[in-house]
């Protein structure tokens, strides 16, 4: 019986985590909402201080937030969402020159729900 039970939730789980198919066989993840998230708040802090990270990570850059302009997460069918943020940041290696960028950061699904993947990040001047 706790087997059933058990292969019953993994099944379940498997449902919840893989979006939704086209017949072409491309996502076809659709917005449901968005939502202007305060931009003092935990979350957008924890967001933009994430894709600074893996900006640094990925490029070898060295940027320090400074002030986050705005943050919004789009909520998708499949429990996950995506956070679109508009930032400013120190360049440490242009003598602390302040810049405007725009990240993408995507949060996962109700079961990996604390990971983030930063989809797109780009300077906006």
């Amino acid at each position: 019986m706790m087997r059933s039970n058990c292969l019953i939730m993994i099944m379940l789980a498997l449902l919840l985590s893989t979006p939704p198919c086209s017949a072409g066989g491309k996502s076809s993840i659709k917005e449901e909402f968005r939502l202007n998230m305060a931009v003092n708040s935990r979350k957008a802090n924890e967001v933009a201080t994430f894709a600074l990270a893996e900006h640094n990570h990925i490029s070898h850059a060295n940027l320090r937030l400074s002030q986050i302009l705005s943050c919004t997460k789009i909520y998708h069918t499949n429990q996950s969402g995506t956070f679109a943020l508009l930032l400013l940041a120190k360049d440490e290696d242009n003598n602390y020159r302040l810049k405007k960028f725009f990240a993408r950061v995507y949060q996962g699904n109700l079961f990996d729900y604390s990971k983030y993947q930063l989809q797109k990040f780009e300077s906006r001047e």
